[in-house]
């Protein structure tokens, strides 16, 4: 059996990550019912989950780039000695110089993502038989289209958190 002291990080860290993604699904909840609330004949409710999804493609994409920073900038804080050249390497400015371009990136990859989802918004028009669905998805659709820019970066910062260990921290800022 594992010690105490060995199981406790994991608990704490556990315990923090389970607060977050349970206040992520009460926010998805508490707008599934908001969005269903909206009208009596489901028009706001079949547009939300259009709008929804177009939120979610480019989401799926960018949230890859979280799994990397989780990844690699651990790695690069790492500092390094090349037992050849003597030459160091990582560190935490290295990681910091790693952190700000992952950032770029996500920011380009966000850009990139959202200007393709508004060009294939035309799309979204096949997507319904109801005229007023399609018509009711049409701004909220680019507005997910749009927030593709922050999520780049919100999944990177995200990313660096869960892979530095700062579990409660990134559980707060889900919470508020």
């Amino acid at each position: 059996l594992p010690s105490w002291t060995a199981l406790k990080p994991l608990l704490k860290g556990g315990a923090a990550l389970q607060l977050r993604n349970v206040a992520l699904n009460l926010t998805f909840l508490a707008v599934a019912r908001v969005t269903q609330s909206l009208d009596d004949n489901g028009v706001a409710a079949a547009a939300h989950a259009l709008a929804i999804q177009v939120f979610q493609i480019g989401g799926i994409v960018l949230l890859a780039l979280s799994t990397v920073a989780q990844t690699v900038v651990p790695n690069e804080m790492i500092e390094r000695v090349d037992p050849v050249t003597g030459e160091k390497s990582g560190g935490k400015s290295a990681a910091k110089s790693l952190v700000n371009r992952l950032m770029s990136w996500g920011f380009i990859l966000g850009i990139v993502l959202g200007s393709l989802q508004l060009v294939l918004l035309p799309a979204l028009q096949k997507s319904s038989p109801l005229e007023e669905v399609r018509q009711a998805a049409v701004i909220p659709s680019i507005l997910a289209s749009v927030y593709q820019i922050m999520n780049g970066l919100v999944f990177i910062g995200e990313g660096v958190m869960v892979g530095c260990g700062n579990f409660m921290q990134l559980s707060l800022s889900t919470v508020v």
